[in-house]
């Protein structure tokens, strides 16, 4: 038993050592991981949402935007090289040293409402404004520990998804005062649970009404 203590003790003194000595293994540890799930659309379900994730990578700072989309909720992303992630905004000074194929600077300075961002990408292909699908894409910024504020209005990260049938929204961490401003006539609602419940007795309703009638003209 002694043999065995010793033995993970010194284990655990190389793994100790392997961190701080100069040489030793580097592990990217994330420091970031949020949902934007507050739509400027009402009609989009916040079960659909966009998460962000910055992690050290050594020097610098991978940022992830990866759209989450849940198929048992209207509306759905028909996904083609025009549908999907097409710009996103966040609030930090760092330098972008390397962006997705097609993303470059949209320079707006407010995302429909929700304020104007410190950095603002947009997907620029020759598709369409989108054309990345979900996801995830990924930004690699200059520094680590990075330090992401807020702007005028309280948001730190933005995104706007376009869904299919026309339908689009941005989505952020915070709240939004005004929303509606973005959607298209595909978002089609969200159906309530007591929504769902009537709809489905009035099935079961006609059901058995149609199964009575087959009866009486039967006999």
């Amino acid at each position: 038993m002694k043999v065995g203590t010793k033995a993970i003790g010194l284990w655990l003194g190389i793994l100790v050592l392997g961190l701080i000595l100069p040489g030793g293994p580097v592990y990217a540890i994330p420091y970031l991981d949020v949902n934007l799930t507050n739509w400027d659309v009402d009609n989009i379900s916040t079960s659909d949402y966009v998460n962000v994730t910055a992690e050290d990578s050594g020097s610098n700072t991978i940022l992830t935007f990866t759209f989450v989309d849940d198929l048992s909720q209207l509306p759905n992303v028909q996904l083609s090289p025009t549908k999907g992630l097409g710009e996103v905004g966040w609030n930090s000074s760092a330098s972008i040293l390397s962006s997705p194929l097609g993303w470059g600077p949209d320079h707006q300075c407010n995302l429909d409402g929700f304020g104007c961002f410190s950095t603002d990408e947009n997907y620029t292909g020759s598709h369409g404004n989108t054309g990345v699908g979900l996801g995830p894409i990924q930004f690699v910024l200059e520094g680590n520990d990075l330090t992401f504020g807020t702007d005028s209005l309280g948001h730190q990260y933005a995104a706007f998804v376009q869904f299919g049938n026309g339908c689009s929204g941005f989505v952020t961490d915070g709240t939004h005062a005004t929303t509606g401003s973005s959607g298209g006539t595909g978002c089609a609602p969200v159906p309530e649970p007591a929504t769902l419940t009537l709809l489905g007795a009035g099935l079961a309703g006609l059901g058995l009404w149609g199964r009575k009638r087959f009866r009486s003209i039967k006999y």
